[in-house]
């Protein structure tokens, strides 16, 4: 979708209090929807509060947050669980991008390539095999008659996995602009497929009707009023990619990070990291480090909500792109209610970057050897925004990225959709 301005959005936080002061500026940088870059700055002014640096603003997190308490309770557990899961999870690798550091003008750069979990090219099977292995534990394995969900290709495909590998009945809700790889990577799974005419949000509604109609179990990740049991343990499944990247570091001996990128389509998977991070003592993260959240601009949520909050019991709002990003798997319209409190209090900034940075991410990991799609490649699409962009000067100096900073990234897929993964390379798209 074509937009009438193009510009970066600077907003700051009044650290004395739990609301966001109106202080914006806006430049223009660019003429073309697929360079734009926003950034919106989070909350970087901090204090100790019961043995760990959280924002001024902020009631205890350990006790008001739902993500945070959840992650503490359950961390061992779901260690254990993914530890001995189907003969044990394997370890992905964890990557050093040297080359990109030192252009970049940074100490180091870490990447947790997700490309081989589980043989789905993606990270979902972590909080999708945890979700359904609690439910089993709650209610028992006669109670999941059907497994449902909705999703953009990857959340999907893991449920579908997970399905089949405990023979259970699985249908998969997605939007009609899903590409027929996606759709058949799930298939292969044995679940039924319904496309929905419509977006990803339009597929939420689709199939939370059909599933209370049908008595259909669903496994969903993002939340709603009534609704959070199973996207908490799926946000707590993806705790194992941290806490695996957490005993990689430590032993290669590298520095600790200082600026976690975590990509977000409703949120779950950076809540994820920032909850693991936030949570851990471990030497492997600098007692500052800082989140940053990046999101595609046609599919830029948390930046939306962070930028112009909701009013106290009120629906969160939606993006105000089209949600058709090249970015298939962050094109969600509305931050899950479960993930946006603790983004929103934890990170430091918020960046939403058009296509061309994700292309150039895709082909820059490319020549690292590093296979990862246009959503698996966004984290680091938002590091080299914010590096590269000349009217960012200013809020990297906030951020303190620099020659002795050092990013922990994270691939969360490889090349989902094939067809676009060449034609980004040969430069078709």
């Amino acid at each position: 979708m074509q937009r009438s301005s193009k510009f970066i959005r600077h907003l700051f936080f009044d650290a004395t209090t739990p609301t966001l002061a109106a202080n914006e500026t806006a430049t223009v940088i660019d003429a073309t929807t697929s360079n734009e870059v926003r950034y919106v700055q989070g909350c970087l002014t901090t204090l100790a509060l019961d043995g760990h640096q959280v924002p001024a603003n902020m009631f205890n997190p350990a006790e008001s947050n739902p993500i945070l308490h959840r992650v503490k309770k359950q961390l061992v557990d779901v260690k254990a669980f993914h530890d001995t899961w189907m003969g044990g999870v394997d370890q992905t690798a964890l990557v050093s991008l040297q080359p990109l550091a030192t252009q970049l003008g940074l100490k180091e750069v870490w990447m947790k390539d997700e490309s081989t979990r589980l043989g789905l090219k993606a990270f979902k099977g972590l909080g999708v095999s945890w979700a359904v292995e609690q439910f089993r534990r709650r209610h028992g394995l006669k109670a999941c008659k059907t497994l449902a969900t909705m999703t953009d290709g990857n959340h999907g495909r893991a449920l579908a996995y997970v399905a089949q590998q405990m023979h259970i009945p699985c249908v998969v809700f997605v939007p009609g602009s899903m590409v027929p790889a996606r759709r058949e990577a799930i298939e292969q799974y044995g679940a039924d497929v319904v496309v929905v005419k419509g977006s990803y949000d339009d597929a939420i509604l689709a199939v939370r009707k059909e599933a209370e109609e049908k008595g259909w179990t669903l496994i969903v990740d993002t939340a709603w009023e009534g609704y959070t049991e199973v996207p908490l343990d799926i946000t707590v499944g993806y705790t194992t990619i941290f806490r695996e990247a957490e005993e990689q570091l430590l032993r290669a001996s590298a520095t600790a990070v200082t600026h976690v990128f975590l990509q977000a389509g409703v949120g779950g998977f950076a809540s994820a990291g920032v909850a693991a991070v936030h949570l851990s003592h471990s030497k492997a993260w600098h007692p500052e480090v800082k989140f940053v959240v990046v999101e595609p601009t046609d599919a830029d949520c948390i930046l939306e909500n962070v930028r112009h909050p909701a009013p106290p019991n009120t629906e969160l709002r939606s993006c105000t792109g089209a949600t058709e990003s090249i970015m298939a798997g962050l094109n969600c319209g509305q931050p899950s209610i479960l993930s946006w409190p603790i983004l929103r209090d934890l990170c430091a900034g918020f960046v939403a970057v058009g296509d061309t940075w994700a292309k150039s991410s895709v082909k820059a990991l490319a020549k690292l050897g590093v296979v990862s799609g246009e959503s698996g490649a966004a984290g680091l699409a938002g590091l080299q925004a914010l590096m590269l962009s000349p009217a960012l000067q200013t809020e990297r100096c906030r951020l303190g990225l620099g020659a002795d900073s050092v990013v922990m990234l994270v691939s969360t897929e490889g090349d989902t959709d094939p067809v676009l993964y060449q034609k980004i390379l040969a430069g078709d798209v």
